[in-house]
């Protein structure tokens, strides 16, 4: 932000959207926290560095402002192209840290410290929530490539800090009617579950962007504000889950609808660390996440279908891939019992397939499908145990290498606890 008054707001709109006897709580640390503690993220590298330290520094000496791109693009060996999700470790690492010293101190009643601890995080979200920040720090910082996709017929405006333009001034706003969403009875499981929050506001904010840019070479600034703002609102909802999260397991407090809402995940709706970049045609740099669909030899959207049981059934949910595909997600340990889903080629668009389904749990091979050479589905149910490295993989035969017709479906992919986690 260009200064303190985008982070008081959106703190602020924050703490006053949690329920009344968590603002109680905080109520004598409310001024601090949205005029002095959710701006340790930027006063670090000033004056207050020595007030912020104790809040700042992470357990491997790191602070949350580290920064971070979108996403990596790797070739480890021919035929072997992958996508890392860019902010995911990071992310995770600090949601996790700062949600548990947040209920921690909330806990032991030291307030104030459980204050400080929230300011760091607010900063942490609200920056990255922020549209010159939201595709990444290396892009955010001069906003080259925004420049060149739209360019100003003005070129004095080509040579201006678009960072700073897209991070200008919001409109005043609240949240109210919103009420915050629990992600977690541990601080592990509510940093697995905020991740996808934190992706959903990263895409929110980054579709502000040419509009916001197309509006200041308008000179329209009512309308460049009014974007920011939509980014803003997020940025505040994401920041309220966290935080009434923190409030909820400091004090064991949950409501059991909201718990059993915390029971189930689908799979295909979370942000995956790593997947296949350059998958088989027509699943070039595939979009996975909520995509929840198969392509067409022309590339178009197709319905997932299987048939179950003699009957072609179609799903809401779930992805369609081709082979040789892979596709990892970081599961908090020990949180899921279970992995279920439904395999199989596509009813239509698989008819000459081959391929072999395989679910990896840390490196280890836990099911083989066995060559699937028909459209008949099957259900899987896996085990998770403690493990946290979930990896789907689709692989081709000798025999069908390049096939179209390799056309996987993963329908209704889902992590589900134990009934008694609920």
């Amino acid at each position: 932000m260009a200064d303190g008054i985008g982070h008081g707001l959106m703190t602020r709109v924050a703490f006053e959207s949690l329920p009344e006897w968590q603002q109680k709580i905080w109520e004598e640390e409310k001024q601090k926290l949205v005029n002095i503690y959710c701006m340790y993220g930027d006063s670090y590298f000033g004056d207050k560095k020595e007030e912020a330290q104790p809040y700042m520094k992470m357990p491997d000496g790191s602070i949350p402002m580290i920064p971070w791109q979108y996403r990596f693009f790797k070739k480890t060996a021919p035929g072997k192209d992958f996508f890392t999700c860019g902010y995911y470790r990071l992310a995770r690492y600090v949601f996790d840290y700062y949600i548990s010293q947040i209920a921690r101190n909330l806990k032991d009643r030291k307030i104030k410290d459980s204050a400080g601890f929230a300011g760091v995080l607010a900063h942490f979200i609200e920056d990255a929530g922020c549209p010159s920040h939201s595709i990444g720090v290396d892009l955010g910082i001069d906003m080259e490539i925004i420049k060149l996709l739209l360019p100003p017929s003005d070129k004095k405006k080509r040579l201006m800090q678009f960072h700073n333009i897209l991070e200008g001034e919001y409109e005043e706003f609240t949240l109210k009617g919103y009420k915050p969403k629990l992600l977690g009875l541990t601080s592990k499981e509510a940093s697995f579950n905020l991740l996808d929050r934190f992706t959903d506001m990263l895409e929110n904010s980054t579709r502000q962007i040419l509009a916001m840019v197309e509006a200041f070479y308008r000179d329209d600034y009512k309308t460049l504000k009014k974007h920011l703002t939509e980014s803003g609102i997020f940025s505040s909802k994401v920041l309220a889950d966290a935080l009434y999260t923190a409030f909820c397991i400091a004090f064991n407090r949950f409501d059991k609808k909201e718990t059993k809402i915390l029971r189930k995940r689908k799979i295909s709706e979370l942000t995956p660390y790593k997947w296949t970049g350059w998958a088989p045609y027509p699943y070039f740099y595939p979009v996975v996440r909520n995509s929840n669909m198969s392509l067409d030899k022309g590339f178009k959207p197709v319905p997932l279908k299987l048939n179950i049981d003699g009957k072609v059934k179609e799903f809401k949910y779930g992805f369609g891939i081709g082979a040789p595909f892979e596709i990892r997600y970081l599961l908090p340990k020990g949180v899921y019992k279970k992995f279920c889903c439904i395999i199989g080629l596509h009813s239509d668009l698989g008819k000459d397939g081959e391929i072999i389904f395989k679910v990896v749990i840390d490196e280890k091979i836990v099911f083989n499908s066995g060559i699937i050479k028909d459209d008949r589905a099957r259900r899987i149910e896996i085990l998770l145990g403690k493990g946290e490295k979930l990896s789907l993989i689709t692989q081709p035969t000798k025999n069908s290498f390049g096939r179209f017709g390799n056309q996987a479906v993963w329908a209704e992919p889902m992590i589900v606890k134990n009934e008694s986690d609920s």
